[in-house]
């Protein structure tokens, strides 16, 4: 587990060379050692559409087939972004996940 320390928080912006120990650090250290946790192994995706109706938000999000994994621990994770610009235009961004947890 690693952290950013840059002074960006914009993905844009970020430098992902988490062997930078300016850029990043570990979350472990031999004062703090990794416990062995279990992984949530993420499967997902980020979609960006303009708002016009709800319809089309809903075929998007059923078109990533994120929901069709045939695993019986399965969770899923649904998070969603709108925001507003002049003229009323909406810009909205909808992020869909299915976690699975391995040991």
């Amino acid at each position: 587990v690693w952290f950013n320390v840059q002074d960006y928080d914009a993905p844009v912006r970020i430098n992902f060379d988490t062997s930078k120990p300016k850029f990043w650090k570990s979350f472990f250290s031999r004062s703090l050692p990794y416990p062995g946790l279990c992984s949530v192994q993420v499967s997902g995706f980020p979609i960006h559409m303009p708002f016009s109706e709800v319809r089309p938000l809903i075929e998007a999000v059923h078109s990533t087939g994120v929901h069709t994994i045939d695993v019986s621990n399965v969770e899923f994770a649904l998070a969603v972004y709108i925001h507003a610009y002049p003229q009323n235009v909406l810009s909205v961004w909808i992020y869909v996940a299915s976690l699975v947890r391995n040991r």
